[in-house]
This record gives C-alpha cells, sequence and structure tokens, in this order.
C-alpha cells in the first residue's frame, strides 16, 4: 500500500534480533549456515513499505535475484545499548549485502528506495564479502554519515565486489561521503544530485 502505508516497527531486543528483516534459506537458516542442505533465497520481491529500523534494516545473504522497489528506511540515528551482536554492534545501516565466494549476492536491484538517520546507508565494511550486479535507481539517502560504503577488498586474488551502477539518485545532507568505495570493481554513478 506503500511506505506511508505498510509499515514494519522493529522494536524487538537488539541483543537478540538486530535487523528488521534477512535472508534465509529454505529450512530458516541464516548467516553462516545458509544453504547447508537447502535451497538459497532466490527470486525475491519486496515493495511499498516502510521499515522503522530500532537497530539495523535489512541483511542480504547469498541471495540471487532480489528486488527492493519503493522501501523507507529509517534508522534510529544512534544503535541502541542492547545490541551487543559481536558482528553487527557497529554503527547502524539500512542495508547490508554479503556473500561467499561460492555463493555471492547477486542481480540485486534497489529501485526507489529511501534511506535516512543511518551512520550508513548502504554498508560493506568486511572483506571477503562477495556480491555483483547491483542496480541502484532512483534512490534518495538524507541525513546519513555515509550514503554508500563498501570495502570491495579481499585476502585472495578474486574480485568479491563488482558491477554495481548507481543512478539518477539524490544524495542531501550526507555528513561524510556520498560514495565511499574500497577496491571495486566496475563501478558506474551517473545522473545522481549530490
Amino acid at each position: 500500500e506503500g511506505p506511508n502505508s505498510t509499515i514494519i516497527d522493529h522494536t524487538s531486543d537488539f541483543s537478540t534480533t538486530t535487523f528488521v528483516m534477512q535472508t534465509a534459506d529454505s529450512l530458516q537458516q541464516t548467516a553462516g549456515s545458509i544453504g547447508i542442505g537447502a535451497s538459497l533465497p532466490t527470486d525475491i520481491f519486496i515493495s511499498n513499505m516502510g521499515l522503522i529500523c530500532g537497530c539495523h534494516g535489512i541483511y542480504i545473504n547469498a541471495c540471487q535475484r532480489i528486488t527492493l522497489d519503493r522501501i523507507t528506511f529509517t534508522g534510529p540515528e544512534t544503535l541502541p545499548s542492547s545490541a551487543t551482536s559481536a558482528v553487527f554492534a557497529g554503527p547502524t545501516f539500512g542495508l547490508y549485502i554479503t556473500g561467499n565466494p561460492g555463493v555471492p549476492s547477486e542481480d540485486i536491484n534497489l529501485i526507489d528506495c529511501y534511506f535516512s538517520k543511518f551512520v550508513y546507508g548502504i554498508w560493506q565494511g568486511y572483506i571477503d564479502q562477495y556480491f555483483r550486479n547491483v542496480i541502484i535507481s532512483s534512490a534518495t539517502f538524507q541525513e546519513l554519515y555515509e550514503a554508500i560504503t563498501i570495502n570491495g577488498g579481499s585476502s585472495t586474488s578474486d574480485v568479491p565486489v563488482k558491477n554495481i551502477t548507481v543512478t539518477s539518485s539524490v544524495f542531501n545532507s550526507i555528513y561524510s561521503r556520498a560514495i565511499n568505495l574500497d577496491d571495486v570493481h566496475n563501478f558506474a554513478s551517473s545522473f545522481n544530485h549530490y
């Protein structure tokens, strides 16, 4: 019904649940267990809703062909003190994308999404996290420390992050950098407003 009509408000115990949504396989396994003896998350379409994120927004892991269309991500501005997850207790982020060499996340489309009040709108801050073929189109990034931060480094000769396109998007009231990349291959930015 639209981002202002259908809203998921994340109010859980942040010491155990730090995401509003995360991808899971056919056995509902997540994170490092995803895909073990199960079908991977594939062909996911989420549209027309608002996420009020008490901690982080959406965690995409080992997912293929996912589309986020007209999703509003509103962050908490600061990390809740009860968020103690070892991996995700750092700064808040709206979208986290990851994968592994055998099963990268790929073919991800963000269309007309809105990110605000996180430290990072889209974040991937660790080396050896594999994803590719990401298109961000007509997005709005507002009131963030950094809008898009991707560390595409690798401890091997592989290229873990590649083929990222950002087009026709708006970056407004960004404190540090609109786009901060490290070792990302085939990145294109066009027709954006900073």
